[in-house]
């Protein structure tokens, strides 16, 4: 469906697509289906899972991996048919309800008269206005040196580095590097480390990693240690994760 302000679109997504960091002229809520996605935007890193919707302002870059979802309900709207409200400047991850979720359906799936489609989007705007905001976020920190820690442990979510190794490495303290991490992120960096490990995680189960192999690269030497991080982190074993990608391959 296509519009001077709306462009609605429901398309089919392989288990290994990477979207490119990029960026769109309109505003994008995106919605995944029967999976999930890791969205890289501004200094965060979100896990968003098909009970949540993604929110890019335009012109905002940002870069997507699948987490094996199989299809992506995407609303383009122009700038000046957000909701109101300052917080629809900003990138923003959303839960998504059965309203909502039925209007962005029937905008992406169905053909509609454009005044069946403005009153949807009239309603759907309403609804995303009470929506709470969805905080399984890995927020990056600001600090220059905790940040460029943080960027190698994305690169390198298996580095053995001891929180030691790493403030020699930047040129601080231990003590300001843990600080930093507290402070930027509201979690500690240890905590902050196994969410980034396990977030890593997802993504190579959903590409068809077995559970072993998967905790070997992000840097568990043991699988019992591994199911414990994964668990805390998604409330789920890795096991169950990868059982899930392999039915929807069938």
């Amino acid at each position: 469906m296509t519009g001077n302000f709306l462009v609605a679109e429901s398309t089919l997504i392989d288990a290994r697509s990477h979207f490119a960091r990029h960026y769109h002229t309109m505003d994008q809520l995106a919605w995944p289906q029967h999976g999930g996605l890791s969205v890289r935007v501004a200094d965060a890193w979100w896990r968003v899972t098909q009970h949540h919707l993604v929110w890019i302002p335009a012109h905002t870059e940002h870069e997507v991996w699948n987490d094996g979802a199989d299809v992506l309900l995407s609303l383009y709207v122009a700038p000046s048919l957000r909701p109101h409200g300052r917080r629809w400047s900003r990138p923003l991850s959303l839960q998504v309800n059965d309203l909502s979720g039925a209007l962005i359906r029937h905008l992406c799936t169905n053909e509609s008269s454009s005044i069946r489609e403005q009153l949807s989007l009239a309603l759907l705007r309403d609804v995303l206005e009470h929506s709470p905001e969805n905080h399984d976020v890995l927020a990056l920190p600001s600090h220059p040196s905790a940040h460029r820690v943080a960027e190698q442990l994305l690169a390198d979510p298996a580095s053995p580095r001891t929180i030691e190794d790493w403030a020699e490495q930047v040129g601080v303290s231990s003590r300001t590097l843990l600080r930093c991490f507290l402070n930027d992120t509201g979690t500690t960096f240890t905590k902050w480390r196994t969410r980034a490990r396990t977030y890593h995680a997802a993504r190579l189960l959903a590409e068809g990693w077995s559970v072993q192999d998967a905790a070997v690269a992000v840097g568990y030497a043991t699988a019992t240690g591994f199911i414990k991080a994964y668990r805390s982190t998604f409330g789920t074993t890795p096991a169950h994760h990868a059982a899930r990608r392999r039915r929807q391959d069938l």
